[in-house]
């Protein structure tokens, strides 16, 4: 990432080089797709929040969206599984799903989530910190809420970092950088 530490000529990261992988950066930005990336909510990465343990910020997001829709059937059976895709399958059939109020809660609750996820955890806390005050880019094809909707090639043949910053979605990475911002202060 952009402030790395150097070791005897080395780059020092401070978690295994698999959770950079599909990982990529520019002068403005670090853009990433990989479901076991330090920045994805899949990685299996344990933290509590409001009293539960979780495996995975994702398992956190579909438990609390169990949660806000009053489903604890669905909450129950997402806390069981620590597969990141059964979790989210599970949360896409939550029982009273509305998307107005979900559209409401979910920045805030990613946010608690991912500050949780983060500060309870040094390693990845210090990785999120290396990205520097770079852009962050999820870039998921499939995903307009949560990523910008491109593949990182795609992504980065963008030059022009005020073009970028008005990318539909991405909430993700804009979660990410309000977390990095916080725990800098820290």
């Amino acid at each position: 990432m952009s402030e790395e530490v150097k070791s005897n000529g080395k780059t020092q990261r401070p978690l295994p080089d698999e959770y950079y992988f599909e990982t990529e950066e520019n002068e403005w930005g670090v853009f990433f797709f990989r479901p076991n990336g330090f920045l994805n909510n899949w990685t299996y990465c344990a933290f509590t929040l409001d009293g539960y343990q979780y495996c995975c910020a994702e398992q956190a997001i579909m438990h609390q969206k169990a949660l806000l829709f009053n489903d604890p059937i669905a909450a129950s059976k997402i806390m069981k599984t620590r597969n990141s895709q059964t979790q989210k399958a599970l949360g896409r059939k939550v029982k009273g799903f509305v998307q107005a109020t979900w559209d409401e809660n979910v920045a805030s609750l990613a946010y608690r989530i991912l500050y949780a996820k983060f500060s309870q955890n040094s390693k990845f806390a210090e990785a999120l910190l290396m990205t520097g005050n770079k852009h962050l880019f999820e870039c998921n094809l499939k995903d307009m809420v949560w990523s910008v909707g491109k593949s990182i090639a795609e992504a980065m043949k963008e030059t022009d970092v005020e073009k970028a910053k008005q990318w539909k979605g991405n909430l993700l990475g804009k979660t990410l950088m309000q977390v990095r911002a916080q725990l800098s202060h820290v």
